[in-house]
């Protein structure tokens, strides 16, 4: 009886022997992980500024009238304000397609804002506008010191200095102005 007694003892104890030995590896097996995973997770990104909604690199808006896309925004950088709501954008483009859907008219700025909910884009800075790009031989180039468009009937207008360069067959012609509007 007491060989029975002593043989239960012992084998409790190795038992509880086993069961810590597994736990205690389980537990370092785990630490290990969680130290790796912390190494190689990608860093925290900072939070955004007090007004914003969002702000991403890579910004592209698109309008469309059926299958044919009409206007599309594209910028390097962008920043979605609260109040009042607008988007700020760095290095922006924007493209109005002329309905063949091949040629369209390119508006480029260094920076601007884009107002979705009004269709509206406006730019402090230099514009350049490239009109019937990849459509035929009239060109037509407006360089504007600050200018708005309306993306929807493609109504662009300036206030300040416009400078605008024309090629038709009759030949090429240049002209300057101080605010202007183009339809």
């Amino acid at each position: 009886a007491n060989l029975w007694v002593g043989m239960r003892r012992f084998f409790s104890y190795a038992l509880f022997l086993v069961v810590a030995v597994i736990a205690g590896w389980v537990w370092v097996n785990y630490q290990q992980r969680l130290a790796l995973q912390q190494q190689q997770a990608p860093p925290k990104p900072r939070s955004l500024d007090r007004g914003l909604n969002s702000q991403a690199e890579g910004f592209v808006y698109a309008t469309s009238a059926g299958d044919r896309t009409v206007a599309e925004v594209r910028a390097k950088n962008y920043r979605e304000v609260k109040d009042p709501p607008h988007m700020e954008l760095q290095e922006m483009e924007l493209r109005l397609f002329h309905e063949d859907g091949q040629a369209f008219d390119l508006v480029k700025s260094a920076s601007g804002n884009f107002y979705p909910a009004e269709g509206r884009l406006s730019s402090e800075g230099e514009v350049v506008v490239e009109m019937a790009v990849g459509g035929g031989d009239r060109q037509l180039q407006i360089r504007a010191q600050g200018a708005t468009l309306d993306i929807k009937t493609g109504k662009m207008s300036s206030e300040g200095a416009v400078d605008f360069r024309f090629a038709q067959s009759a030949g090429l012609g240049t002209g300057q102005a101080v605010g202007a509007e183009y339809d």
